[in-house]
């Protein structure tokens, strides 16, 4: 039980600082909502499958990478 308490503590402590670096850099570069409103949201969905893509082959990569060490993991460990 606390070590699923700690695991979760953790990400909120992870989240709540990634998302005061991101507000600390929009605050300071005086980008405003104003900025944002010519995006459209129908590019979320490629930007989102562009994303995993690279994720997945950065996977591939170290998975090779790991393999020509004799490093035998399966892919999903590379993925993680």
């Amino acid at each position: 039980m606390m070590n699923m308490l700690k695991k979760y503590f953790g990400f909120a402590v992870k989240t709540a600082f990634s998302a005061a670096i991101i507000w600390y850099l929009l605050h300071r570069s005086g980008a405003g909502a104003d900025s944002f409103r010519g995006l459209k949201p129908a590019w979320l969905l490629p930007a989102a499958c562009f994303l995993l893509g690279q994720n997945v082959m950065t996977a591939v990569r170290w998975h090779f990478l790991l393999r020509c060490l004799d490093i035998r993991l399966p892919f999903r460990e590379s993925l993680s």
